[in-house]
């Protein structure tokens, strides 16, 4: 079994016997009574998978590409281990509105900038990259620049996951990919989600 494999039937397996509860922290992503049906019914199990996946690889240096509302953060967030941070990068036109019951947590840093200049990663001094989830704009330009930037501070033995690899031109990125990878299809996103082992 390829690595990627291996951490991807770890994490289904953590997804299945430790189920994430809902709890105050949840509260700005989804009400107690409709949290199942948020993270499930909507096509939006990767918030839970990556919950998991911190889990089984407590990495100390999580990266993020594209905060959005902050979802994704959260939830890796919330599986953090103590002293380890999650850096999660957006242009800046957005508040992450799930952020906020989290604002105060110092292992968090949400960062404004342009992930496709390296000024960027210069400001904000990431190495040995333990996590880095890929998910702004859904093109094959895009994503290559930012491989092209963000490769070199990935640590030995580090995770790469994406986001909508099934979206406009992406796959032409994923297929050209050469890390030992795994496409998990729709089952954790609609619009495909894939993980690779550096």
């Amino acid at each position: 079994m390829s690595r990627s494999a291996e951490l991807h039937a770890r994490a289904m397996a953590d997804m299945a016997q430790n189920p994430l509860a809902w709890e105050p922290r949840l509260r700005a992503y989804s009400l107690d009574e409709a949290f199942e049906r948020t993270v499930a019914a909507n096509g939006q199990a990767y918030y839970r998978y990556l919950h998991s996946l911190v889990r089984v690889l407590r990495p100390r240096t999580v990266l993020e590409l594209g905060t959005c509302q902050g979802g994704s953060a959260l939830f890796m967030l919330l599986a953090l281990p103590e002293g380890s941070t999650l850096t999660t990068l957006d242009l800046g036109n957005r508040h992450p509105e799930y952020l906020d019951p989290v604002r105060e947590d110092p292992r968090l840093r949400v960062e404004s900038g342009d992930s496709r200049d390296p000024a960027t990663y210069e400001r904000l001094g990431l190495k040995e990259v333990d996590l880095l989830f890929l998910d702004t704009e859904h093109t094959a330009a895009q994503l290559e620049r930012e491989w092209e930037l963000c490769r070199p501070l990935l640590a030995l033995g580090a995770v790469v996951v994406l986001d909508d690899i099934y979206l406009n031109d992406v796959p032409r990125f994923w297929e050209a990919l050469e890390e030992d990878k795994l496409d998990t299809g729709e089952a954790l996103h609609w619009s495909g989600f894939g993980v690779a082992a550096v």
